[in-house]
């Protein structure tokens, strides 16, 4: 008969885990150490378990951020831009792979950081697809501020909605104030109707307000106008156009001729 290996961390399967909640068993101490060392590893939080008494009414009544706008896949040329320019200069993608491989022998330590992240990215992307939580943005090409966004909104209560950063454009004033802002009174009645774009300087730090995109005067006319996605509110398709067309980008006005095509298809099925 096998004899069970002395430092392989048993399999955590859910009637194990179903146990283990109900007091049944005890979680063998190389799976707790294990998990914990894990949790240390990838900064776990848990918003109910942090945050019990805000779930307990049902969410937040407002979140606030500034998503990370990165991809979640592992870019290599990116990831060794620094750490091995040689590298991150190969002439094409074999010969980048040739060269990764080679740290094996040339520079371990590097090797194994390497590696490490690159199981980091695939876990994530795995946990964005496929644990459910992300059904709108946990799909393609996935850009961290995506999930963000949509990891926000799943927090709010039933009762809150974008709209309040407008609606209580006095209280943003007013918190803002007590940061330790500064403003003129032409900035404040900014900030109270939701311009689109308020930059404050006068203050502990710098601080972008983005209440609309470009081409459009204030979060209230775009809010007004916009359409529901599978529960989710969306920019109207005229108004992301019309952003687009103000921002004068090319990269925004090599997309619109695809975003009226599509702007006429979703109108001709509405």
């Amino acid at each position: 008969m096998a004899q069970r290996q002395p430092n392989v961390v048993p399999s955590c399967s859910k009637p194990v885990w179903r146990q283990v909640r109900d007091g049944r068993i005890a979680p063998p101490p190389l799976t707790l150490d294990t998990v914990r060392d894990l949790a240390t590893q990838y900064t776990f939080f848990h918003w109910h378990l942090v945050f019990p008494q805000v779930f307990a009414r049902g969410g937040f009544d407002c979140v606030l951020g500034n998503p990370p706008w990165e991809r979640v896949n592992l870019q290599e040329k990116e990831w060794f831009a620094e750490r091995s320019p040689e590298i991150a200069n190969a002439p094409n993608a074999a010969a980048r792979t040739r060269l990764i491989e080679s740290l094996k022998t040339t520079d371990p330590r590097l090797h194994r950081q390497f590696l490490e992240d690159s199981r980091q990215a695939e876990g994530e992307s795995h946990l964005l697809r496929n644990s459910g939580r992300y059904p709108l943005c946990g799909r393609g090409d996935i850009n961290l501020y995506t999930v963000f966004a949509e990891g926000m909104r799943a927090l709010l209560n039933a009762g809150a909605a974008p709209a309040a950063c407008y609606e209580n454009g006095k209280g943003c004033v007013a918190g803002l104030r007590d940061l330790g802002f500064e403003f003129l009174d032409v900035t404040e009645a900014e900030i109270r109707r939701g311009k689109d774009f308020v930059r404050l300087k006068n203050g502990p730090f710098d601080v972008d307000l983005v209440f609309a995109p470009d081409g459009i005067e204030s979060f209230a006319a775009a809010w007004k106008s916009r359409v529901d996605a599978e529960g989710f509110p969306v920019c109207h398709p005229d108004d992301i156009i019309r952003s687009k067309e103000a921002a004068g980008r090319a990269k925004d006005l090599e997309s619109l001729p695809r975003l009226r095509a599509f702007r006429d298809y979703w109108k001709a099925r509405r």
